[in-house]
């Protein structure tokens, strides 16, 4: 089984790899498989963010600051809305990204839970926390 720790996404051509950041996982095809993706057993925290967007440099601290602390079954994934924009349209038609940071959380491929701007930290993982102490 794969799992996703921290992924930064760059545009790319279907039959093209993304890079990853500082994980050592590769996304393959992300603008067609990232939907498939979420559809896994894993649960799966997204990241919408822009760089230049300061709420959303500070959620990504907090992102980075909580990360460690999620069971292995919980992957982050990161998505720049300005590198990404076809997945952030497809996102946004299916599930409303109405600004940036925003953040969903899936479990195979059902939208648990999602919210626009800064979530704090102790909120955030309340929240989360929630959801790893009550797995099936």
């Amino acid at each position: 089984m794969i799992f996703v720790r921290k992924i930064t996404f760059f545009y790319v051509i279907a039959n093209f790899y993304c890079f990853v950041g500082s994980s050592t996982f590769v996304l393959k095809k992300l603008n067609m498989d990232i939907l498939e993706h979420i559809k896994g057993e894993n649960y799966y925290l997204i990241d919408f963010y822009a760089s230049w967007c300061g709420p959303c440099k500070i959620q990504t601290q907090i992102l980075d600051a909580i990360e460690s602390k999620l069971p292995d079954n919980f992957e982050v994934i990161r998505i720049d809305v300005d590198q990404e924009k076809a997945v952030t349209m497809q996102f946004n038609v299916m599930y409303q990204v109405k600004g940036i940071p925003t953040l969903f959380l899936f479990h195979k491929d059902k939208l648990l839970w999602k919210h626009y701007g800064v979530k704090f930290e102790n909120d955030l993982f309340e929240i989360l926390q929630n959801y790893f102490e009550n797995q099936e």
